[in-house]
């Protein structure tokens, strides 16, 4: 849980990144900055790929906890009647 927190964490500090270096390489100009511009967003969208991932094992992990404690709580009403 921790870990794929904290690399959550560290996704979307790498999508901010990303968007402020293409929006500087984009008000730039110059020969360079749409290319550049370009590169940024592709990583942009590779890491914004990333941190929906990571969201949805966050999001399925909750849920099988969840369904587990549901469990125990009716195992624990028929054995103790």
């Amino acid at each position: 849980d921790t870990l794929i927190i904290i690399l959550l964490a560290i996704s979307v500090v790498l999508v901010v990144g990303a968007l402020v270096g293409g929006l500087i390489a984009m008000a730039r100009g110059g020969k360079l900055g749409p290319q550049r511009s370009n590169m940024f967003m592709r990583y942009r969208i590779l890491f914004q790929g990333i941190a929906i991932l990571l969201v949805i094992i966050l999001l399925a992990i909750a849920k099988i906890r969840e369904a587990r404690d549901n469990y125990m709580v009716k195992l624990t009403k028929i054995y103790t009647r």
